[in-house]
């Protein structure tokens, strides 16, 4: 903002974006060893186990 500011400019919208990466990535070698649709095995098994809680719910309803 303050660079914006010296040089004579008005900020309009600023954005933090923040990636991160699993320790399994790096071990595997990221950012150069990995394909770029590579998904870190913990967070297919996290989504899987939620996909699984919600089943158990939709159906626990259905009773």
């Amino acid at each position: 903002m303050k660079q914006s500011e010296k040089s004579g400019l008005h900020l309009l919208d600023c954005q933090l974006t923040i990636h991160t990466v699993c320790h399994e990535a790096l071990r595997m070698g990221w950012p150069s060893l990995l394909s770029s649709n590579w998904s870190c095995p913990k967070a297919i098994a996290d989504a899987a186990h939620a996909d699984i809680a919600h089943l158990d719910i939709a159906h626990s309803d259905e009773e």
